[in-house]
């Protein structure tokens, strides 16, 4: 629901009818083929579904000009989304453990799914400096340093609580 109909409906599918490829989602979900690309992209970006290569299928595949139709499968995630519920969790130990700065980063890493470093840290000190909380807490002379967040990222990697994943 959190990120619309298009991506409810691509998530009922899938985990209703389990793992599937392009064609057999367009044909239960009753989608059109562009759309429900994009929604999937949406749903790998949030780590809700997962790609995988079908190796029973390489016999079959039909080679196009940029894929091999048929190969690739996907399926639903349920325990990324459980996790989910534990957010707000992960956020106050981060808070915790790495402090307020850290708990931005991580905060804006959970809310846009997968980010480029550069990205989360961007995210996370336009967010802070944009908090109704704790921009009043600036002084005119006092500006925030984007260099807290980047150790802030660099803390959050060097504790696990994010790691590098492969490319989209």
């Amino acid at each position: 629901e959190l990120y619309g109909d298009l991506v409810e409906k691509i998530c009922d599918v899938l985990i209703s009818k389990g793992r599937l490829n392009i064609s057999d989602l367009v044909k239960f979900s009753n989608l059109p083929e562009k759309q429900l690309r994009n929604g999937v992209l949406v749903l790998i970006q949030q780590n809700i579904v997962a790609g995988v290569i079908d190796e029973n299928d390489f016999g079959t595949a039909k080679f196009t000009s940029n894929s091999i139709a048929g190969s690739y499968q996907y399926e639903i995630c349920t325990e990324n989304i459980i996790h989910r519920l534990r957010f707000p969790k992960f956020l106050l130990h981060t808070k915790e453990k790495l402090g307020e700065k850290a708990e931005y980063v991580l905060s804006e890493m959970l809310t846009h799914g997968r980010l480029q470093a550069q990205a989360a840290i961007q995210s996370a000190y336009t967010a802070y400096a944009l908090n109704p909380l704790t921009a009043p807490n600036l002084s005119n002379d006092e500006a925030v340093d984007k260099e807290e967040f980047r150790s802030a990222f660099c803390a959050l990697v060097a504790a696990h609580f994010v790691e590098r994943v492969a490319p989209l």
